[in-house]
């Protein structure tokens, strides 16, 4: 740690001790919290829990400090915190920590916004994401296109807000009946019909002619 920037006193007592109080410490103009994780590399037998989750609340997308720490440390009381001061933390929550309560706790934080989408493996939790970034007014396409589309449930809200989302629709989730749902869509427009048209040319003929005159209606995309 450079001394120019950083000074301050540290005691610690020789005799090893479970307990945080036998470690005094004295911060002098101490502004940066990896000062803290210096520490924790000294301390490992201590019960730093209460510790480390004060610290991780201060983090911000300029310095995070919980993707810093070590595995061991980042235990479900501590990544609730983190994850609810900034949301962007929940990519550095260990797969046998990570929960649904991780996740939820991740769409309360100030910063959350659409890339949180992409780190919620839980399709329940990721339902009710989505519902919240689309009641604060976000476009379904944009909002869908953050999330992975993984069941065919989610394929038909999709498309039945957006028939655009019908591009984001995974392969295995592609049917007939979702294509011709997206056809039925508001804003289904002459991009739309060619997309449908080259995986199921057949529903072409089942369109009213006058659906067919629709062109550029709602949001503007390229396949």
């Amino acid at each position: 740690m450079c001394k120019k920037h950083f000074h301050f006193k540290m005691k610690v007592s020789k005799k090893k001790s479970n307990n945080p109080k036998k470690l005094r410490v004295v911060f002098k103009n101490a502004r940066n919290f990896l000062i803290l994780r210096t520490i924790y590399m000294e301390t490992k037998n201590s019960n730093w829990e209460g510790v480390d989750s004060w610290a991780v609340s201060r983090d911000n997308r300029l310095f995070s400090l919980y993707s810093t720490l070590a595995e061991w440390r980042k235990t479900e009381a501590v990544s609730l915190v983190a994850v609810a001061t900034y949301s962007g933390n929940l990519e550095y929550v260990p797969d046998h920590i990570l929960s649904p309560e991780i996740c939820r706790a991740a769409l309360t934080a100030k910063d959350a916004d659409l890339d949180v989408l992409s780190k919620i493996p839980f399709p329940e939790v990721q339902k009710e994401a989505i519902k919240m970034f689309l009641d604060e007014g976000n476009d379904p396409f944009v909002v869908y296109s953050f999330a992975d589309i993984s069941n065919s449930k989610m394929a038909q809200d999709a498309v039945q807000r957006n028939a655009y989302c019908i591009q984001l629709v995974p392969d295995k989730l592609l049917t007939k009946d979702l294509c011709g749902m997206a056809l039925k869509s508001p804003n289904a427009d002459e991009n739309v019909r060619k997309f449908v048209d080259n995986r199921f040319p057949v529903l072409q003929h089942e369109i009213p002619k006058n659906d067919k005159h629709r062109q550029n209606e709602g949001v503007k995309m390229k396949f």
